[in-house]
């Protein structure tokens, strides 16, 4: 536990940063438009879809789950990082840049209703985001709780509600640019913070990676294997494809790609986001040095696995580093939390109450209803955060593979294959949506376990695509108004 005073002034003067760089990002939103959807530059996107994508998984969960099931875990959610953010750049960037130039789109249901021209579509898009939204943002609220309970002695509630605030006075008053903007300099702080965790961690450990493996081999040398009792071949290959297709379905990064000001700038947006994901992704290289000090009885055994890096951050970081890398778990978690009450908000409003409800959001009153709209998916994220029924890697991965599975092989065929019909849509995104979550609802209560090593999401994305392939070819050919890629 902390208790520094120069700790937490750094800390909450990391906080009052985000508030303020967030209002004055966003003050200038006049309409519901204006607030879910801004032109924004190379670096804002590659850092927003960075910051999105780390995520409290990287910082709290993998690392966690690293310590259990040793690197294969953690290699594999990098490897599928990096993939995703190369497949988002190369296959998305450009067709999504040139759709939001013609017809301004902001959000998934609005451009499969444009795509395939079937506004029934939104009946299964609609659910999903909102459903899958609010559990991931759950998933960051439970990293909050998590970072800050084991840190500060906040009991877990307390910790959760204040990260929560926090996120909503920037999220909700600023909208998408301020989410966006903040986001920036979020995986900034991030990238530094984590360098500097890194270092700290090797020299804790004796000043060498090839020490600190020597290690970690001497207390269970199977950590150390990218297979192991505890994590199959065919478990790793499932976190590659989930982490790195499935980045191609997710609301919260594909949205951003409709804001890039130039396709040209794609390069730029494609560099930074590599060097920002390297950055980000050697967090876990902790969970091996505190392998080592439990198994001298250095530091007690973890109550839970996923109090991994805060643990360490107390035992073995000053004040000064100790606050600046609490600010900087906190930047990875809040940026993911923020995109997706965006991305659910605006699926609220703009796809809900304007385009199927016709309701009129111009103006000011469009701003309202926004913010009530992103309030209320905040009050719902946090009841489940407040009432967690699995560790953070295991419910993020599922609602993070859950996205990919639906809308990954729509979005992706949609864009590029001209034969992709609305019914073999239709039925591709249904039938992984329920088989997806009916599964993993099931192994999460304990109901009915998996059990099988390739997970549950890569199945329903097999399914999917095969449905979307053998419907659309069934049906008659759709004529297309525009195909960006083609």
């Amino acid at each position: 536990m902390i208790s520094n005073n120069i700790t937490w002034i750094l800390v909450l003067g990391y906080l009052v940063l985000s508030i303020l760089v967030g209002n004055i990002a966003g003050r200038k939103e006049k309409n519901a438009s204006n607030y879910f959807h801004s032109s924004l530059p190379s670096i804002v996107i590659a850092f927003a879809c960075t910051g999105t994508a780390i995520s409290g998984v990287m910082f709290i969960g993998t690392p966690g789950t690293t310590t259990i099931q040793g690197v294969g875990i953690w290699l594999a959610a990098t490897t599928g990082g990096l993939l995703g953010v190369v497949l988002c750049n190369l296959v998305l960037g450009k067709p999504l840049s040139r759709l939001n130039k013609k017809f301004q789109t902001t959000t998934i249901p609005d451009m499969l209703v444009l795509i395939f021209h079937a506004p029934e579509l939104r009946y299964i898009a609609i659910p999903c985001i909102l459903i899958l939204s609010i559990v991931f943002a759950a998933c960051q609220w439970q990293s909050i709780g998590t970072l800050l309970n084991t840190l500060t002695g906040l009991n877990y509630t307390q910790a959760t509600i204040l990260g929560v605030i926090v996120v909503a006075l920037y999220s909700v008053l600023g909208g998408n640019k301020s989410t966006s903007v903040v986001a920036t300099v979020q995986v900034a702080i991030a990238m530094a913070a984590c360098l500097y965790l890194v270092a700290c961690a090797l020299q804790v450990s004796g000043g060498s990676m090839t020490g600190l493996c020597r290690q970690v081999a001497d207390v269970d040398p199977s950590l150390l294997r990218m297979t192991n009792t505890n994590l199959s071949l065919t478990a790793i290959i499932s976190y590659v494809l989930m982490y790195g297709i499935g980045t191609l379905g997710q609301p919260a990064i594909v949205c951003k790609y409709f804001q890039i000001k130039e396709a040209r700038l794609l390069p730029n947006t494609l560099l930074l986001g590599v060097i920002s994901m390297v950055c980000t992704s050697l967090v876990p290289i902790v969970s091996l040095v505190m392998i080592i000090k439990i198994h001298a009885r250095e530091i007690p055994p973890l109550a839970y696995s996923d109090a991994c890096v805060p643990t360490f951050i107390a035992t073995y970081c000053g004040p000064v580093a100790g606050g600046l890398l609490i600010s900087a778990c906190l930047a990875a978690i809040m940026s993911t939390g923020a995109a997706l009450i965006v991305s659910a908000g605006s699926t609220l409003v703009k796809d809900i109450m304007m385009d199927w409800m016709h309701i009129d959001c111009n103006g000011r009153k469009g701003i309202i209803y926004s913010r009530v709209g992103m309030i209320t998916v905040i009050l719902l994220s946090v009841i489940i955060a407040l009432f967690p029924t699995g560790g953070i890697l295991q419910i993020g991965f599922a609602a993070f593979a859950t996205f990919g599975a639906v809308f990954a092989p729509v979005i992706v065929l949609g864009l590029r294959w001209r034969r992709c019909t609305k019914q073999g849509a239709f039925f591709g995104m249904l039938s992984s949506f329920l088989l997806v979550s009916v599964i993993t609802v099931l192994d999460i209560f304990d109901i009915w376990n998996w059990p099988f090593d390739l997970h549950i999401s890569v199945v329903a994305m097999g399914v999917n695509i095969v449905l979307l392939i053998l419907v659309s070819l069934s049906t008659p050919k759709q004529e297309k108004n525009f195909m960006p890629c083609v």
